[in-house]
This record gives C-alpha cells, sequence and structure tokens, in this order.
C-alpha cells in the first residue's frame, strides 16, 4: 500500500437514478485534512452536522437532520423538508493514490504452433 499521508473527509450523497425508487452514490465533496486523521475525523463530524444539498438549501428554513454513527467510523445522514428526503454519507478516508495510472503492460507473443502437431476442433474432435 501506497500513501502519501493525506487525509480527507468525503460527502457522498444519493442519487435517485430509476422511478421505482432505486439509489446510486455520488462523490458530492472532498476536503483535504492537512493535520492528519484526528482533524479528518473532527472535520467529518462537523459536516455531517452541518452539510446540506444543494435541492436542501431552502429560503424558508434548513432542513430535519438524524445522524447517525456507523460501526466503521463514517456518518449517515438523513435529511427531510418539505416533501423531500436524501442521504448523505460522510467518510474519512486516507488517500492512497492521486495521478494519472501507468499504461499496462505489453502482453507477450503467443507461443509458435507446432505445425507438425494436428490441430484439433471443438471438444478434442478432428
Amino acid at each position: 500500500m501506497v500513501s502519501d499521508g493525506s487525509w480527507y473527509v468525503l460527502v457522498e450523497r444519493d442519487r435517485r437514478v430509476t422511478e421505482e425508487g432505486a439509489h446510486r452514490w455520488q462523490l458530492a465533496s472532498s476536503q483535504e485534512a492537512p493535520r492528519g486523521r484526528e482533524q479528518a475525523v473532527a472535520l467529518a463530524e462537523e459536516a455531517a452536522r452541518t452539510y446540506v444539498p444543494r435541492e436542501g438549501s431552502e429560503p424558508d428554513g434548513p432542513p430535519m437532520r438524524r445522524i447517525f454513527k456507523m460501526p466503521d467510523g463514517s456518518f449517515l445522514v438523513e435529511l427531510s423538508h418539505r416533501g423531500w428526503r436524501r442521504h448523505v454519507r460522510v467518510s474519512v478516508a486516507e488517500l492512497l493514490h492521486s495521478g494519472q495510472d501507468a499504461p499496462p503492460e505489453p502482453r507477450p507473443p503467443a507461443p509458435p504452433r507446432d505445425a507438425a502437431r494436428p490441430r484439433r476442433g471443438l471438444f478434442g474432435r478432428r
């Protein structure tokens, strides 16, 4: 595992995909915690208490909020306001890689076929 020691707070939000109510998570925000993991944990809890998605910034007041701390340390936040309901997941993560991936290694050439050996068809038939 390669790490540059950077810690981040990641905010994911649910995105409705189908009319049946299926959901998919999408990264909504990421914030670096320059002072390390402890700062990232504190920032994650603050984000769980204050983050509001764009459609939730209503002029007539803040949404209702329920915050659940998950066993892995992340937070699941339920937001609701005047007919809409959203879920937000806030996590702490260590950055392992950043940058362009290396190109794949070329495949080795196939070994030459033995011309003296007869070729067989499907399931060993000639």
